[in-house]
């Protein structure tokens, strides 16, 4: 009987989520701005070497399809970060430019609502070395170029859509959340050898704008 019972609330909830597309998202993109927080993996090597976590900066513009289930999003975000190495110490801009594609599960509805949402791109990740000669960090080195490193981009994060308007613009926040894994490192090993990925994970809580009401 467990079984039977078990089986029927699964079917109830795949029903449920089936059936989810007939609320339709009010707003058909949204433009948003905020700030949080980075951690840094290690770039390699034995030494310690990455950078310091601290703050980031972001803007985002979305545009949602199919009543607000399935969006296109392009992000921007930027920090200075500082790189330490024994007694040498540089500050470090960093840049984060990616496209996603997001999956709401369910969509916001009209009067207001929370609505989480899943996020899957790839973009770039500028690493503010600089290009010319070779530098040596530890049992690392950066050859000089390649701070421009390609990165998967892997995320989740919620809207609260509230019934809250500022000049004609109806407003919303959003937290959110993302790994962008460069795909090698900047450094490499003294031999030449490259370095495996690097994790910079950014969390931020940002003010949207809802645009396109339907």
């Amino acid at each position: 009987m467990s079984g039977a019972i078990r089986a029927l609330a699964t079917g109830a909830v795949l029903a449920a989520l089936c059936a989810a597309p007939a609320a339709a998202q009010t707003h058909s993109g949204s433009i948003g701005y905020g700030g949080g927080g980075i951690w840094f993996g290690s770039f390699g090597g034995a030494s310690e070497l990455k950078l310091e976590p601290g703050w980031v900066a972001n803007l985002q513009a979305d545009q949602w399809y199919w009543r607000g289930r399935v969006g296109a999003r392009a992000n921007v975000a930027f920090t200075q970060r500082p790189l330490r190495t024994g007694l040498d110490e540089r500050q470090i801009n960093t840049w984060f430019f990616d496209g996603s594609v997001l999956l709401r599960p369910v969509p916001p509805r009209e009067g207001g609502s929370v609505a989480p949402y899943l996020s899957l791109g790839a973009g770039v990740v500028n690493y503010g070395f600089g290009r010319g000669r070779p530098v040596v960090l530890g049992d690392a080195v950066y050859p000089g170029s390649g701070e421009r490193q390609l990165a998967l981009v892997v995320g989740a994060g919620v809207d609260f859509v509230p019934r809250v308007v500022f000049l004609d613009t109806p407003l919303g926040l959003r937290l959110d959340f993302a790994d962008h894994v460069t795909l090698e490192s900047p450094f490499e090993s003294r031999g030449g050898d490259a370095f495996g990925p690097v994790h910079n994970v950014r969390v931020m809580v940002g003010l949207i704008g809802l645009v396109g009401n339907r």
